[in-house]
């Protein structure tokens, strides 16, 4: 099948399968590409009849699988720099090592530099994490550490006085500076508003460092076999930074960025109006696309909203002191036609979200409505997911970081019984919801190889971790699908994007072997031999 034969193609790719989707055409090993769109499909063997030119480019691509490009629907490639910058403290277990990784940054430091670090698991800390543990490993120099779900940081003493940090400090929603029984600061600082009165006082990077940093992130993503990335986080350093790039070169993938509507918003936030006004503004490949909401925070510091407190008696609210004016504004953004992506991760915020998205007028082109993270819920939220025409975000990365190998995380205590409700991604499907499957990034790992085996195994690879609730595993095509064609479902591209058929966009990811049959425990080794965005090679 070819449209318009009589003009030359820009570029033909043949290979040893092409994938057309389930339920797609079979046999097909070839594709024309004409204006970054498909406009031919057919066998190798018919190539010889497609009309070429001697600027026709050919790509051969033998024994591998064509699948339509790979599209991670929940990033912060921007934002995820900054808060990736510093020491990686992952590998940390307790507080003693924790102290010694501190003191020997701080050896090679001078007094009143800041030490910044990440991915800090909150298990380290005997009881909540605090500043005096910080002041033992570097008593002389501000220290600002993220935890590993990014929506808790913890500060030592002199971090908290460079921010001006000294008691009682009123923060909208659910953030928090924690106070002990004295009212003094204990250092821990829950939800990003908390986080940034110190995080803004530490040095960050110029917008040239910034650009090159995210070129660089790009370009591992593109490799990894990602065609496009949905930054669901956007601020004036997300243009300054890709505005940068595109003076110089091409976006190795397509960038959607989201900007955040915020229940009390703070000086840098955006409005309603804003946002609505925001949406197109973009450059090349890349584009102000949707409004990002947070229903709830996590499990993990107590800020998620739970039907039932959990076991500390926390996650018993919004972070929207009122749930209601959420409501409004996302019925607000549906009437401009303005997608958007609700961080709803306990089952009250999830049944909140689903309950104004289910009441929502729906017109031919009405904005698809997405509920991202989505950690918790029994069988009648599943089945109200359902009914309600809402698209489930998820990430299968969460699920292992969270619960861990051995269940004594501070999620599984927290949640404690109900840890068997947790991350249902095949009970959704086979109830009928749309599910894209992401990464996250930085809370857990963009390549979509690893995402995908992990959905696949409910554990993350190459551990013997047992799997977290097996029943919960998606097959092959569950996976992919939820990378291409659930993806385009939330932009409502389900014709261009996210499929090999006639008249979609060129986006393809060239695998070594077919994802569809390799062990889901080998499929983050195969080879990505080439991403292609809009027919461009990247």
């Amino acid at each position: 099948m070819i449209s318009d034969s009589h003009i030359p193609l820009d570029l033909v790719v043949t290979a040893g399968r092409i994938d057309t989707g389930e339920g797609g055409q079979t046999g097909i090993s070839a594709l024309g590409v004409r204006r970054g769109r498909i406009v031919a499909l057919g066998t190798s063997a018919e190539v010889a009849d497609w009309p070429v030119a001697g600027s026709t480019s050919h790509h051969d691509f033998a024994g591998a699988t064509v699948c339509a490009g790979l599209s991670d629907p929940h990033s912060h490639p921007v934002h995820g720099l900054l808060g990736m910058r510093g020491i990686d403290l992952g590998e940390v277990q307790n507080s003693r090592q924790l102290v010694a990784r501190l003191s020997a940054e701080a050896a090679r430091l001078d007094p009143g530099q800041w030490i910044i670090g990440r991915d800090l698991h909150p298990e380290v800390f005997e009881g909540d994490p605090n500043s005096e543990t910080l002041d033992l490993g570097s008593p002389k120099n501000p220290v600002f550490l993220r935890l590993i779900d990014f929506h808790a940081g913890v500060a030592n003493s002199c971090a908290l006085k460079e921010a001006g940090i000294t008691g009682a400090t009123p923060l909208p929603g659910a953030a928090e500076v924690v106070l002990d029984t004295a009212g003094a600061p204990t250092g821990y600082l829950k939800e990003f508003a908390a986080m940034r009165l110190v995080e803004d006082m530490a040095p960050v990077q110029s917008d040239r460092e910034r650009a090159d940093a995210l070129l660089q992130l790009l370009r591992e993503m593109a490799a990894s076999g990602l065609t496009a990335t949905h930054s669901l986080t956007f601020d004036q350093s997300c243009v300054s930074a890709l505005e940068l790039i595109e003076a110089d070169t091409d976006l190795p993938l397509r960038v959607r960025l989201s900007p955040v509507c915020r229940s009390g918003a703070q000086d840098g936030d955006y409005t309603i109006d804003e946002i609505i006004r925001m949406q197109g503004v973009g450059g090349r490949d890349w584009m102000i696309e949707g409004a990002k909401f947070f229903l709830d925070g996590t499990i993990d510091n107590g800020t998620a909203w739970l039907r039932e407190a959990d076991t500390f008696g926390e996650s018993t609210r919004s972070v929207w002191d009122d749930p209601q004016q959420y409501s409004a504004v996302l019925r607000q953004f549906h009437d401009a036609g303005i997608p958007t992506a609700t961080h709803a991760i306990g089952d009250a915020a999830v049944q909140h979200a689903l309950r104004v998205i289910a009441s929502l007028e729906r017109r031919e082109n009405s904005p698809r409505h997405r509920i991202e993270h989505v950690e918790i819920a029994d069988d009648d939220l599943v089945h109200e997911f359902a009914a309600s025409g809402a698209i489930a975000s998820m990430q299968p990365a969460h699920a292992a970081m969270s619960l861990g190998v051995d269940g004594s995380s501070v999620f599984s205590r927290r949640l404690a019984e109900r840890t068997g409700t947790v991350f249902r991604v095949r009970s959704l499907i086979e109830a009928g919801v749309v599910v894209a499957l992401g990464s996250d990034w930085p809370t857990g790992p963009f390549d979509p190889r690893t995402i995908m085996a992990m959905a696949r195994t409910r554990r993350a690879p190459g551990t013997d971790m047992d799997p977290v609730l097996p029943a919960e595993a998606v097959t092959a095509r569950q996976a992919l699908t939820a990378y291409t064609s659930a993806v385009a479902t939330l932009h409502g591209a389900e014709t261009t994007e996210g499929v090999i058929a006639l008249g979609a966009l060129a986006d393809l990811t060239i695998f070594e072997s077919d994802p569809l049959t390799v062990e889901a425990d080998a499929l983050e080794d195969v080879p990505v031999l080439a991403t292609f965005v809009a027919g461009r090679r990247t």
